[in-house]
């Protein structure tokens, strides 16, 4: 059979599973037991402030920041034996370059980078489907929940992946496919697979599966707390009377004060006290500061998993005017490179750029969309330094090319290397006319 997965119909072979454990079935096949009882999956994690926070940020980050394709120019040499680096040019009509554009039928680039990242903050997994023409041309790239997918092992050392489809979209996928493969399985080279914290070579560990009690301590304090609130499970006042009261009239009067202001829709009413009862307020405890103090930790302890900056996730009790910027800085620069980083080189890896003389870059530009300063600074060095043109600025800005606009731009007080100048003229400047030396 031709078609979706193109020329390459690979022979049928009893596959190994390799590890199921860490890869998972469906979403509560894929959990782990912490030991506050709470099972830690991809749908209870997300519920996890924090957790919901250290993934969603970076994942929407990378999404919104635009691969572009390039083909490597060759280097030139000038007359005068000087060689001159060749650059690169952007490539429009390749395959690839169309799925960065729109990787399927039903997702732009934003949405399918953004469900890939988040698939492997959680579980160190990301899966794409690579459905191929007859001329093997990569044509869509169809990306699957990491619970639904298990890599398989040949006895010959060949690997596969076993998907779990669920629903009619991601069935229908598979209709055309059941005559040249058993069930789901579908060889490595029709799989677009991102994989990190991996202790072998074919696949990632879980990250959540890792900060598993982390994540279901954060939980347990949230659901603890809640009850405390809903519930008034912890008194928060005490009835005190020099009177004795029998064992029916204490029960009444603890029912009606619980049912008067207990939760918080009876906030703030007015009690009515009988035979010299007298209301004192319990204040909070050294525990309860304690269990206050350490939700606060779980913050930055669940930051630590998922290597998140903790002001991203708006806890700036160390952040000030002066070092936000060095950490936002620091989050592009240990936080987010290494995805980007990631996906060159996995889309190189799979797809054969570097035999073809192509590669991938990130365009980061709308990372600092947000910050005029920065961004426009960049660009006054950029062409203060002849590296960019004014209309190259003026484009990226979204504002129309102006004449004279493509000259690049250098400083007249630098002289080439190696010149006898002081550097303070052009390269030249004070000197005879050649001929007319003494």
């Amino acid at each position: 059979m031709r078609g979706l997965f193109g020329a390459m119909v690979a022979p049928r072979r009893r596959g190994a599973t390799l590890d199921a454990g860490a890869a998972g079935w469906l979403p509560f096949l894929g959990s782990v037991r912490s030991a506050t009882g709470i099972a830690i999956n991809q749908a209870t994690a997300m519920r996890c402030a924090a957790v919901f926070g250290c993934i969603t940020i970076p994942a929407e980050d990378v999404a919104r920041s635009s691969p572009r394709l390039y083909r490597r120019l060759p280097d030139r040499q000038t007359e005068d034996g000087r060689v001159l680096l060749g650059g690169r040019e952007e490539v429009t009509d390749h395959p690839l370059a169309r799925l960065f554009r729109r990787p399927n039928r039903v997702q732009d680039w934003y949405q399918f980078a953004g469900m890939m990242e988040r698939s492997i903050g959680l579980k160190s997994n990301a899966y794409a489907l690579v459905l191929r023409d007859r001329a093997g041309t990569p044509i869509e790239l169809l990306p699957f929940n990491p619970d639904k997918v298990i890599v398989l092992e040949a006895a010959d050392g060949s690997i596969f992946y076993q998907f779990a489809p669920t629903g009619l979209f991601e069935l229908s996928i598979f209709d055309r496919l059941r005559q040249a493969y058993e069930g789901f399985r579908v060889p490595a080279e029709h799989v677009f697979h991102l994989h990190e914290l991996g202790f072998n070579m074919l696949l990632g560990t879980s990250r959540i599966g890792f900060a598993a009690e982390a994540v279901g301590l954060t939980l347990g304090q949230e659901q603890q707390a809640g009850r405390w609130i809903g519930n008034g499970a912890r008194p928060s006042v005490v009835l005190t009377t020099d009177g004795k009261l029998t064992p029916e009239a204490a029960r009444r009067i603890k029912q009606d004060w619980e049912d008067l202001f207990a939760g918080l829709a009876n906030t703030g009413r007015t009690a009515v006290l009988e035979q010299g009862l007298k209301p004192a307020t319990l204040t909070l405890t050294s525990v309860d500061l304690e269990f206050l103090a350490s939700r606060n930790f779980q913050v930055e302890d669940i930051c630590r998993f998922f290597r998140m900056p903790p002001h991203k996730l708006a806890k700036t009790d160390r952040s000030t005017n002066n070092n936000i910027a060095a950490q936002d800085a620091d989050y592009t620069n240990n936080t987010l490179a290494p995805k980007f980083t990631r996906w060159e080189r996995r889309l190189d890896f799979h797809f054969g750029l570097a035999e073809q003389g192509l590669f991938v870059d990130f365009d980061l530009s709308d990372l600092f969309r947000a910050d005029p300063a920065t961004r426009f600074n960049q660009y006054r060095v950029g062409i203060l330094t002849g590296f960019m043109t004014v209309n190259e600025v003026r484009i990226r800005e979204g504002l129309p090319p102006v004449d004279g606009g493509d000259v690049l731009m250098s400083p007249v007080n630098m002289a080439a290397l190696g010149s006898n100048l002081t550097g303070t003229a052009p390269d030249g400047a004070g000197r005879p006319p050649k001929g007319e030396e003494q």
